[in-house]
């Protein structure tokens, strides 16, 4: 009989406790989004483990109740209680330990493939346990991964590493990658048969983040697709191979454009066109421009007007066809990367693994809060969501790097709220609160392109053009800067924040051409800043420009500007547990997370979804590639109509990562 009340009671403490710790409760956010998960409190927020595993954590002061249970900021009565060592009920909901907390932590590090993710994840606990008394662990755990980071420590089939051994297994895959190849037609080279095939699914098996050996994988399937031979199953493993190769080397201008290729084969249009545009961002050369006219002219016409991306990319793509007399194209080209391109990426020791782009930014509180571009931390495109697998690296002008987290980023206007968490003060910038003069004198700051692997700070001179506010642009200014300034800083004579650098704008003459660069001024950043809320910090300082300005002095203001400007790192990750630790805030007038269902949209009138309208075997010749010939791509111009001068489509000066190897 006793065995029996043992066991009843076993039971009824394993069922107490698993509703204690897995019970699903119901969290409304001050916003009016629902969340439903299991809730526990960590430090002064909730950490929400989704249905799907994946976990939320949200400050307090966002919550208006858990399981009807109004917050007000303070920790709320859950639907069960746990009793703590002491007999006391803790207030909140069920509350994990801070062993249970470390672990998790523990075990997501221990299966990240990139040193960057670890730094994110260890920060993150790290701040958000600062009590924890797994503390100095989790510091020696972070220790670890910013060895490895700055090593540039590589985890391939499980194992991190570095040094010697790394050196030796890359000479060991290049050995076998060299003898893969033999020289082909017009000065090029050919897989070597079945030798070269094996090779390559060798080099694989041994370093599957090799870039040649997915490169060539992808391409040699690529030529097999256009002997027809195995139709469908070479598409899949061209895309395959080529994506792979992609995912490692986003800076490559022909993955791009031969994806460009297969994803038409595929109808797969959109991404045909958005992978060639991709292609002539990093490399604008006559061939790529080329495969661009063939994308657009290879995709139905109803679609090039009906999807407004593929519409903004046509436009944008005609002064490139000007620029390079191309005309609508009527073939493909089969494009093989550089030795010099590929190398000069591989062996930069100044990008982080993953780097998918960088532009600038700068802080405008002492405790950490900056503010860049939104299409910086979108990666270049100024309407996509933030891609959950991108993380945020910022380095000071004292070298020291740390990671961002995203407040809010405005669809309004091209800004975005960032924080990073300091140990003391940091150099600011005081924001003026009325537009600068026209014709005044102003200075700009960031990290653009200078075809050099390290990024360095560089400034410019410029002066206040024009004052539009019918413009989304309010401030025109006639600095000469380029990609990667994006973000950055323009401040006035007396070292104050007049606006934010944020895209160029070519005016296109007929015996020449001239770019205005265009900032974001005081009204837009304020309206952004009174539009997030309580997210807004609220030590921002806002003074009034004096009315007689100072001597410009452009050595006096460098050394003071420079300190509070940053650059901004986007890292790509392989792992969906890294979105648990970005923290991502949205109010309002900003992008909700691309987490959310409401961020996924169904393809447009005449715009195919993947797989949609694939072709079938047999099909699809007319859009088969052919091999390039020296002048391939360059042929008569499109009709590009008559006048005075045309005005290009506004770019970003965001450097995608692809900028770093192709100068």
């Amino acid at each position: 009989m006793k065995w029996r009340i043992w066991a009843c009671a076993a039971l009824l403490i394993l069922a107490a406790t698993s509703f204690a710790f897995g019970a699903q409760q119901r969290v409304v956010l001050k916003d009016g989004t629902v969340l439903v998960g299991e809730v526990s409190r960590v430090g002064s927020s909730l950490s929400i483990v989704m249905p799907d595993g994946s976990r939320k954590l949200i400050s307090m002061a966002r919550v208006e109740s858990v399981d009807g249970k109004p917050v007000d900021g303070q920790p709320t009565a859950g639907p069960a209680q746990v009793t703590g060592g002491s007999g006391q009920t803790p207030s909140g909901p069920a509350v994990t330990s801070g062993g249970a907390e470390f672990q998790r932590a523990k075990s997501r590090a221990d299966r990240v493939s990139q040193a960057i993710q670890g730094i994110q994840i260890w920060e993150t606990f790290i701040e958000a346990n600062p009590n924890s008394p797994e503390l100095a662990q989790a510091r020696a755990e972070l220790a670890i991964f910013n060895q490895r980071y700055e090593e540039r420590a590589e985890r391939i089939k499980g194992k991190w590493i570095s040094g010697k051994e790394l050196r030796e297994l890359k000479a060991k895959v290049n050995a076998l990658l060299d003898s893969s190849f033999v020289a082909g037609a017009n000065g090029g080279i050919d897989l070597d048969g079945s030798k070269g095939l094996r090779n390559l699914e060798e080099v694989l098996r041994m370093y599957p983040e090799n870039f040649r050996a997915n490169f060539e994988l992808g391409y040699y399937h690529l030529i097999q697709i256009n002997q027809r031979q195995g139709m469908n199953q070479l598409i899949e493993s061209s895309v395959k191979s080529l994506e792979r190769a992609r995912e490692i080397r986003p800076d490559i201008a022909e993955v791009h454009a031969n994806l460009a290729i297969v994803y038409n084969i595929r109808r797969r249009y959109e991404d045909s066109i958005v992978s060639a545009w991709r292609a002539v961002e990093i490399k604008d050369e006559p061939q790529i421009v080329g495969q661009l006219a063939v994308a657009l002219n290879a995709t139905p016409r109803n679609l090039r007007s009906a999807n407004r991306r593929v519409a903004e990319i046509a436009q944008k793509a005609e002064l490139h066809f000007r620029k390079h007399n191309t005309s609508t194209g009527d073939s493909w080209l089969y494009l093989r990367p550089s030795f010099d391109d590929v190398v000069r990426g591989e062996n930069n020791p100044d990008l982080p693994v993953g780097l998918q782009g960088n532009g600038s930014g700068f802080f405008i509180t002492p405790d950490g809060y900056l503010l860049t571009n939104r299409h910086v931390v979108a990666v270049n495109d100024e309407t996509a969501a933030v891609d959950p697998n991108i993380v945020f690296r910022i380095r000071m002008d004292n070298g020291k790097e740390k990671m961002a987290r995203i407040i809010a980023v405005d669809t309004k206007w091209d800004i975005a709220l960032m924080k990073v968490n300091v140990d003391e003060p940091v150099p600011y910038f005081k924001l003026t609160n009325q537009d600068p003069s026209e014709g005044m004198k102003a200075l700009v700051l960031g990290y653009p392109a200078t075809g050099l692997s390290i990024k360095q700070m560089m400034f410019g001179e410029g002066m206040v053009k024009n004052i539009a506010k019918d413009d989304i642009f309010h401030l025109w200014f006639d600095f000469n800067t380029t990609h990667g300034n994006s973000g950055g800083p323009i401040v006035d004579p007396e070292g104050n924040l007049v606006a934010i650098i944020s895209a160029g704008r070519t005016v296109e003459g007929t015996s020449n051409r001239f770019t205005y660069v265009l900032g974001l001024g005081p009204d837009q950043i304020r309206d952004f800043l009174d539009r997030i809320g309580e997210k807004t910090p609220d030590n921002i300082e806002w003074v009034t420009p004096s009315s007689t300005m100072p001597t410009f002095d452009t050595v006096e203001l460098v050394k003071k500007c420079r300190k509070p400007t940053l650059l901004i790192m986007s890292i790509r990750t392989n792992s969906a547990d890294i979105t648990v630790s970005r923290r991502k805030e949205v109010g309002s007038g900003a992008t909700p997370p691309p987490d959310e269902d409401e961020n996924k949209t169904e393809p447009g009138e005449g715009e195919s979804k993947p797989g949609e309208g694939e072709s079938k075997p047999g099909e699809g010749e007319e859009g088969r590639p052919q091999e390039p010939t020296p002048g391939d791509g360059e042929a008569p111009s499109p009709s590009p109509g008559t006048g005075g001068g045309a005005v290009a489509p506004d770019g970003p000066l965001h450097q995608s990562a692809r900028q770093h190897a192709v100068n």
